[in-house]
């Protein structure tokens, strides 16, 4: 099984802030759509609630969200359910609850972590993560939420997807 840290951060590691990504930057979420499309894209709840209800699920991908929140209360789980078929989406209440769906139903898809920082750290904490594709975004914008702390020398840069003068696009492997 395949799985990939998909992500975008500034250069103090800022991922977001009040709950929704603080820069604008097309291309990145035009990488972020056709490289997840056909896929399976993991996140956390809050992940999930900042995606625009028109865009839950995310089309064309299964769609899993890591919630105890939405595991004990399903009501609230399906009011913020979005526009979805239910085929699509998924809710666990732990990362090992996501890697058993992927294991047993999606075994022949890349897996890709989505968000938000727990879901990352836990990604990186694990055996699954052997790829991350990184939008390094050029300066410091506002942010309340970080990329959690890795060693950088456990990571080598495979290829350069994207360079632009305010952002580059870079594909890692775990050594």
């Amino acid at each position: 099984m395949k799985v990939t840290i998909i992500v975008a951060f500034d250069d103090d590691f800022n991922i977001g802030y009040k709950n929704s990504i603080p820069w604008n930057i097309p291309e990145d979420l035009i990488n972020f759509k056709k490289t997840t499309t056909n896929n399976v894209c993991i996140m956390g709840r809050k992940t999930w609630e900042s995606l625009p209800f028109n865009f839950r699920p995310l089309p064309d991908r299964k769609n899993i969200i890591i919630s105890s929140k939405y595991w004990k209360d399903p009501d609230y789980f399906m009011k913020n359910l979005g526009s979805s078929s239910c085929l699509d989406v998924f809710s666990v209440p732990d990362f090992d609850g996501a890697m058993n769906i992927c294991l047993n139903l999606f075994d022949d898809k890349e897996i890709f972590l989505i968000g938000g920082s727990g879901i990352f750290k836990e990604g990186l904490d694990s055996k699954f993560v052997k790829k991350m594709i990184v939008t390094h975004v050029n300066g410091v914008y506002k942010g309340d939420v970080k990329f959690p702390d890795l060693n950088w020398n456990d990571w080598k840069k495979e290829s350069v997807i994207a360079d632009n003068e305010n952002f580059k696009i870079i594909e890692y492997l775990h050594v």
